[in-house]
């Protein structure tokens, strides 16, 4: 039996509000992802709603941009 799990993805673009500070701020957006019986997350791409580069998410809270 499958479960779903939404989960935050950090992103590297930053928002315009946030440009002018010495700290990084990055975009972070919710995706929705599937866990297996194993506790294994099924993998999934997703698109930042800011900037519109794709995430390939593979674990919980982690993804690499897919170029």
């Amino acid at each position: 039996m499958k479960k779903g799990v939404k989960h935050l993805i950090e992103c590297q673009c930053i928002l315009p509000q946030y440009r002018d500070r010495q700290d990084s701020v990055f975009h972070r957006f919710i995706v929705f992802s599937e866990v297996d019986d194993a506790e294994n997350v099924i993998p999934k791409s997703a698109q930042c709603s800011i900037c519109g580069v794709i995430h390939r998410v593979s674990d919980i809270s982690n993804s690499e941009i897919f170029m």
